[in-house]
């Protein structure tokens, strides 16, 4: 109850911890500063031009690469001036594309390079574009023009940066401005390949079914591989250009079938479970036709992407609605950290959406690049990824205390807490264990501490406690290290058990020295001691140890009376 009332709020913890990434953040950016992780050599092209045709007939220029979208059967034409020196040979031109068949040559009509028409031949999808052109030394200082006929999709940005980079780092390219991401989303990526495999391996072991793992860790996947491929991350990563080009739009189809079954497994009520079930169930399918029509078909998957797009939008304001006003039910404290982060994630993303959507409006170029600079995405990924770190913090720390509870509970259950021995609770099953054993050879000493209502009535309770653990510890001293332990069978009373029949007399001869060395040193105000009597189980016998322990309970009493018949 304690560390319940001083828990602080999930809002509170969730606050602390954005703070400490964003430290963390801060000290990333130190980090690739100073040992200059990522750096790159490259050159700014900014003299450019455009010239769009739409696939209408109409007509527009811009002198820089803000214009507005396009869609299939829209062209731009770029023109731009390499830079007047290049230092080093080969130098490459690097830039991005989308969805286009693009083709790089001089002012004079010679051909430097295409992209895009092996994969339109194959009926392949051009997808998100990196291309990087040779740029000859004798065109230094000239001008090149950039044809890009979007091919599929609507709705494109066509914005890009030109560099010139030298042929070593052309594949570093996507790297400018992106280290951060990279460290990232790539470190995500692979711990959430390991968490998955160690699920997988889990399941295997403990033959339990675990979906909010198995759900979770393949969402965290999927937002990891996403973050990376829209920043084009993939082409540092791999050499697969069919998957870099592609990755980004098969992974939004199969990203939220992860969420809205990680979403269904955290509700307790029925009804909310079933609707993130259906949910998570329409995006399976839709990912599966999907897949269908792209592959088998050739009809690329590009072309339902705003569709897509609209629908995950109407079950994340679906979603949104739900944990926000309707199901509402208490929950483990880390269940609430991650509810409260995807909340947040989810009202982010739809930040998102709903930007993108005014930027198809017509917008100041300054507004524009604002926006562009304020990433919603990986905001609503970071954001959902500290709630994880959260809850997994706070589940270790419960699972931490729900096992020192447990081995507490078991330790007092099988305890004195007065004297730290077994208590009779333990002394009893292990009678018990021991029965089912005729064959087994034991000893059992019977123990009682004299005088111990003499010590109370005199001397108070605290002398009479003294004499009770003194006399515990003097007799744990005597077990042997072969087998055999100490309990308090209750009051005054003590058991002492031995494996080995064969050393009673030794034991005995042990406690006698022992008690006659305590009361001799006059630690206590009164004469200490102990009366015990011992009965034995020899192999084959039908005693039970109820019958061996009362045996030696008698003796102990015949004892006690021979010492006060002595005084």
């Amino acid at each position: 109850m304690k560390s319940q009332m001083e828990r602080p709020s999930v809002r509170g913890v969730f606050g602390r911890l954005v703070i400490f990434i964003l430290l963390g953040t801060c000290l990333l950016e130190v980090f690739i500063h100073i040992t200059g992780y990522g750096d790159v050599d490259y050159t700014n092209i900014d003299d450019v031009s455009v010239t769009i045709k739409k696939s209408n007939g109409e007509k527009e220029t811009a002198d820089s690469m803000y214009f507005d979208l396009l869609a299939k059967g829209d062209e731009a034409t770029i023109t731009l001036r390499i830079p007047n020196r290049i230092t080093r040979e080969p130098q490459y031109l690097c830039f991005y594309q989308y969805h286009s068949l693009i083709t790089v040559s001089t002012k004079d009509g010679v051909r430097l390079g295409t992209f895009g028409r092996k994969e339109l031949e194959a009926k392949d999808m051009p997808g998100n574009q990196f291309c990087a052109v040779n740029i000859p030394k004798q065109y230094a200082g000239t001008y090149l023009t950039i044809r890009v006929l979007q091919v599929e999709g609507s709705h494109s940005n066509h914005y890009t940066q030109f560099r010139m980079m030298p042929a070593t780092q052309v594949r570093l390219y996507p790297l400018i401005h992106n280290k951060l991401y990279l460290l990232v989303f790539e470190s995500t990526l692979i711990m959430s390949i390991f968490a998955f495999l160690a699920v997988l391996i889990g399941q295997v072991i403990h033959r339990k079914w675990m979906p909010m793992e198995l759900s979770l860790c393949l969402f965290v996947f999927s937002i990891s591989v996403w973050q990376l491929s829209s920043r084009r991350l993939f082409y540092v990563l791999i050499r697969n250009r069919r998957v870099c080009a592609t990755a980004q739009y098969f992974i939004i189809f199969f990203a939220p079938i992860a969420l809205f079954f990680f979403l269904a497994e955290l509700k307790e009520e029925k009804l909310p479970r079933m609707i993130y079930q259906a949910i998570a169930c329409l995006f399976t399918g839709n990912c599966i036709a999907n897949c269908i029509l792209h592959f088998g078909l050739n009809d690329h998957i590009i072309n339902r992407e705003n569709q897509m797009y609209a629908l995950l939008a109407a079950s994340l304001v679906l979603a949104l609605i739900m944990e926000t006003f309707i199901f509402r039910e208490k929950q483990d404290f880390s269940i609430q950290i991650i509810r409260f982060g995807t909340v947040l994630s989810i009202g982010l993303f739809l930040t998102k959406l709903f930007m993108d959507y005014i930027r198809r409006a017509s917008l100041p170029e300054g507004v524009y690049f604002l926006l562009e600079k304020i990433n919603f995405a990986s905001i609503a990924s970071t954001t959902f990824t500290i709630s994880l770190v959260c809850a997994l913090y706070f589940k270790f720390q419960k699972a931490i205390e729900d096992q020192i509870r447990r081995e507490q509970t078991e330790y007092m259950a099988y305890h004195d807490s007065l004297t730290g021995l077994y208590n009779r609770t333990y002394a009893e099953e292990w009678f018990d264990q021991i029965d089912m054993h005729k064959e087994k050879e034991y000893a059992i000493f019977f123990l009682d501490a004299d005088n111990l209502k003499n010590a109370n009535d005199s001397y108070g309770h605290k002398t009479g406690d003294q004499l009770i653990q003194t006399t515990g510890s003097i007799i744990r001293s005597v077990v042997p290290e072969n087998g055999g332990f100490v309990c308090r069978w209750g009051g005054d009373e003590f058991l002492l058990l031995i494996s080995d029949i064969h050393k009673v007399l030794e034991v005995s001869e042990q406690l006698n020295l022992v008690f006659q060395e305590t009361r001799e040193a006059d630690i206590f105000p009164f004469c200490y001691s102990v009366s015990f009597g011992v009965a034995t189980h020899k192999a084959g016998e039908s005693s039970s140890s109820s019958d061996v322990r009362s045996l030696a309970d008698q003796r102990m009493y015949n004892n006690k009376r021979q010492k006060k018949a002595v005084q």
